[in-house]
């Protein structure tokens, strides 16, 4: 089923770029106006109008007759307007126009120079010529009628070709029109404006709304979090949930807990983890309040730092670094025997200021921190976690290891 467009998206769309359209529209204003005033050289046209007549208007007429124009004429006459118009512009009569008046310039230019345009509905051809010297243009045109008229009584034995206009030197530049030509590039940049917002569109593959990774992940959106920043470092500054329990952004956090509880009604949430696509995407902010969400209901919680390499959970508590996770892990694997039934784990457990909220910070940084999170050790830790606590929150970082986490995990977000 093809994806419907919505109109709304797409007005937004361009209301975004709008800096860019305009932008887009102006450059080609002013390449125009270079173009026009610069670049794009004048050229002058005039032009002289031929009539075709009876064929025998070029005989002697006696005193009892009289000169008409029969249907056989007219016949005649049209038929012939399109043969001469291809005439005019013949090699012969373009090769004897450019010698006749010396011109400097090849028989194809000439040719280019002149257009031929028969009059609807008359016997009338309009020959236009256009150059960059007006006095040329008037020269060609009259040269061109002359030479034309002599070629039809060569050629027809008729002299029904008349001169009805003389063409004069014209001062008005004739391919140049400032206010259309602007207004053409406007239009031509407003097509490119259109066309590069549909094309960065279509190549841009950012999310920038939760609308859009609901359409396109197809997975629900639990809340949307604004980006807070904190200058102070002032003990437990972060912990918005903790210090600011009235404050708009602390009751996002408990919509946010309470969207996750009602994902969970057919069985018991034992194990959350938070990660992200990139440091600094605040995984660590949104870990430590939601922990703190979740130990104001009474339930038994931990805050596990697994983000060993950049681990920051014991700076937002104001705890401290290590003993933690890396220091646990290792503790285990050095039990070569694999009898960790009776292992004490309080000595890597911090107690917070929280009521039932504790914290595994990560420890001291280890040289293989994802063989460390991936190992039965870790598998090993969580089992044990999950009969002392109600639920065990994780802050990773390694979004690759998440699959490899999953069996031991029930909720992502």
């Amino acid at each position: 089923m093809e994806e419907e467009i919505d109109l709304k998206d797409v007005i937004h769309t361009f209301w975004e770029k709008r800096i860019q359209i305009i932008l887009i529209i102006l450059l080609f204003i002013v390449v125009g106006t270079v173009y026009e005033t610069k670049i794009k050289l004048p050229k002058y046209s005039s032009s002289t109008t031929l009539a075709l007549s009876s064929t025998n208007s070029g005989n002697v007429i006696s005193e009892n007759k009289t000169n008409t124009i029969t249907t056989t004429d007219i016949t005649l006459n049209t038929k012939l307007i399109s043969t001469y118009s291809e005439l005019i512009k013949s090699n012969s009569i373009i090769r004897q126009v450019k010698n006749n008046i010396n011109l400097n310039t090849s028989e194809e230019e000439l040719k280019n120079d002149i257009s031929v345009d028969a009059v609807e509905n008359t016997s009338l051809i309009k020959i236009t010529v256009t150059t960059e010297n007006p006095e040329d243009s008037a020269k060609i045109a009259n040269e061109l009628a002359k030479v034309f008229i002599a070629k039809v009584q060569e050629i027809y034995n008729m002299d029904n070709v008349h001169v009805v206009d003389i063409a004069k030197t014209e001062d008005a530049i004739s391919n140049m029109n400032y206010k259309k030509d602007i207004l053409l590039f406007v239009l031509v940049g407003i097509v490119a404006a259109v066309i590069y917002v549909f094309l960065s569109n279509l190549f841009d593959t950012t999310i920038k709304s939760a609308d859009e990774i609901e359409k396109s992940l197809k997975v629900p959106v639990l809340n949307e979090i604004p980006k807070c920043t904190f200058n102070s470092k002032e003990k437990n500054k972060e912990l918005v949930t903790k210090n600011e329990k009235q404050a708009s952004i602390a009751e996002i956090f408990r919509t946010l807990r309470t969207n996750i509880q009602f994902m969970n009604t057919d069985k018991k949430l034992e194990t959350l983890l938070i990660t992200s696509t990139f440091p600094g995407e605040g995984k660590s902010w949104v870990s430590s309040n939601l922990a703190v969400t979740f130990a104001q209901t009474e339930s038994k919680v931990i805050l596990i730092d697994a983000d060993m390499r950049k681990g920051r959970q014991y700076t937002i508590f104001g705890m401290l670094p290590s003993p933690g996770l890396s220091n646990c892990l290792e503790h285990l694997s050095k039990n070569n025997e694999g009898n960790n039934e009776n292992t004490d784990f309080s000595k890597y457990i911090q107690h917070t200021e929280v009521k039932n909220l504790d914290l595994m910070s990560a420890g001291n940084i280890p040289p293989n921190p994802s063989e460390l999170l991936t190992s039965h050790q870790m598998t090993e830790l969580l089992e044990k976690l999950k009969k002392e606590y109600d639920l065990i929150i994780i802050d990773e970082l390694h979004v690759k290891l998440l699959q490899m986490l999953l069996f031991c995990l029930e909720y992502q977000i």
